[in-house]
């Protein structure tokens, strides 16, 4: 290479380093005065917030237009749309009392410099003579988490919280003033029937358990008595009732426009059962002089059915049964029922015969049966006792107790739809004082290297793991007779 060509590159090299310091020397002052002390707020000068008699503006692909009549919100094209007045006037009263964090340019020169020669958003203000005071909002300064503004009439650039933005980010559904969805708690759930396109499911709550069962400690049941575990019913609640309007999709809809959102084929179902608690003064005194109160319960069913997409794999359409509001819900709250797994509510415990309905027990291990009674007895004063025995012989009530409570405590692992033809390992059968379920006989079958299969009165569904088995096993075997 020449020594002219090598002087050449060494020129342009050494122009393009200095054109990239004052590049980055001009965009660190830039910064650095928009992003110095914001301490001191400067007002922007827009109008007086009771001079404006309307309000238009683009959220999404909708176009709000807003106007004031005898003191009230309304749309401009359609009167009767319950405008929620909150949200109209705090547009009016933010914008009013705008203040900025810098005044970065006094000049319209450098509009297209800050994103104002092609404002993002515009907030049209119409005021009491019908002239028209708008909010140009221009690009987004990261470091200070504001926008440019620029005030229709005016030459000066701002930089104002990005917050300001927030008062006009509502499309229709979020206007319309209309009744929330009503929030049950969980507790106060007596019954729930889902239909969605996959699965139809149908629980209820009994505060004594129905005699279709064995034991009194279950109180939720799916249609067809079959119990379930009150802890994994509460999950499932939670999720049935945590439905939350996500807008409004129409605060008055025709039988035409209900077929038109879905409701004709609904994607899903849902009631629920409940009841609400309130204390009521019944204007008497006790003996005491204090006023006398009651509890009144009532029961209420809420049905909301869930239509069709209002944005397809965000939200569908839904309505309650006793309303004309037709409400946005989101999507995975529909997803969440239909992957619900019903299944999985069922009991994992293994046996949960009550203790004091037990006369006697036969059991079966290694090939020979063994009967424990019990007897119970109550003496001239009342007082009860309990006595057992084995094989004619007494036997501590801790031995029984630890026998007992060695199978009321266990619980599956898991679950199988398989079987097997073996000889069950052990089996105890429940001779029991009740009016059903006299009997309730219970057998581990050997099921594979780590389980033995659980049969209950005929039902094969759990998988013990054969440890605690094994451990029944032990503490039946260690049964002293005296």
């Amino acid at each position: 290479m020449s020594k002219g060509i090598k002087i050449l590159v060494a020129l342009l090299a050494l122009s393009v380093l200095v054109g990239g310091y004052f590049a980055v020397s001009r965009f660190m002052d830039r910064e650095e005065a928009e992003t110095g002390d914001e301490t001191e707020k400067i007002t922007v000068k827009t109008f007086d917030a009771g001079d404006v008699t309307g309000i238009k503006y683009v959220y999404g692909d909708e176009t709000i237009e807003l106007v004031k009549k005898n003191d009230k919100w309304q749309l401009s094209s359609d009167s009767e749309f319950p405008v929620n007045q909150t949200y109209p006037a705090t547009m009016v009263t933010e914008t009013a009392g705008l203040t900025a964090k810098r005044l970065i340019s006094e000049t319209s020169d450098l509009f297209s410099e800050y994103g104002l020669s092609e404002p993002s958003e515009a907030f049209f203000f119409t005021r009491s003579d019908g002239s028209t005071v708008t909010v140009f909002i221009g690009d987004y300064n990261s470091f200070s988490d504001a926008y440019y503004i620029n005030v229709s009439g005016t030459e000066e650039v701002y930089l104002v919280e990005g917050s300001y933005l927030d008062n006009f980010h509502y499309g229709l559904a979020k206007l319309a003033d209309v009744e929330d969805l009503p929030t049950i708690t969980s507790g106060d759930v007596k019954g729930i029937k889902v239909k969605t396109e996959n699965k139809n499911y149908e629980l209820k709550y009994y505060e004594k358990a129905p005699d279709t069962v064995y034991t009194s400690i279950y109180n939720w049941f799916m249609s067809g008595g079959i119990p379930l575990e009150t802890t994994s019913v509460s999950g499932l609640i939670s999720t049935v009732t945590g439905f939350k309007s996500a807008g409004c999709g129409d605060y008055r809809a025709t039988n035409e426009e209900l077929k038109k959102y879905g409701f004709s084929e609904p994607n899903a179902v849902i009631e629920i059962a409940y009841t609400t608690t309130e204390t009521k003064e019944t204007g008497e005194l006790d003996d005491e002089g204090n006023e006398i109160s009651e509890e009144i319960t009532t029961e209420h069913v809420l049905k909301l059915t869930v239509g069709g997409f209002a944005t397809e794999g965000v939200d569908y359409y839904a309505k309650l049964s006793d309303s004309d509001v037709i409400y946005l819900i989101e999507k995975s709250y529909v997803d969440s029922l239909d992957n619900a797994d019903i299944d999985a509510l069922r009991p994992m415990d293994v046996c949960m015969v009550d203790m004091d309905s037990v006369d006697s027990l036969d059991v079966t291990f290694g090939g020979k049966t063994r009967t424990i009674t019990v007897t119970r007895t109550k003496d001239e004063k009342g007082n009860a006792s309990v006595a057992y025995r084995m094989d004619g012989k007494t036997i501590t009530a801790s031995d029984y107790d630890g026998f007992f409570s060695s199978i009321q405590s266990m619980r599956a692992e898991s679950v199988t739809d398989k079987s097997t033809g073996s000889e069950p390992y052990l089996t105890v059968v429940y001779n029991r004082n009740t009016e059903k379920f006299k009997t309730v006989t219970l057998k581990f079958i050997p099921f594979d290297s780590s389980f033995y299969l659980v049969e209950l009165d005929g039902e094969r569904r759990l998988l013990v793991n054969k440890y605690d088995v094994e451990e029944a096993v032990k503490a039946f075997n260690s049964i002293k007779l005296h």
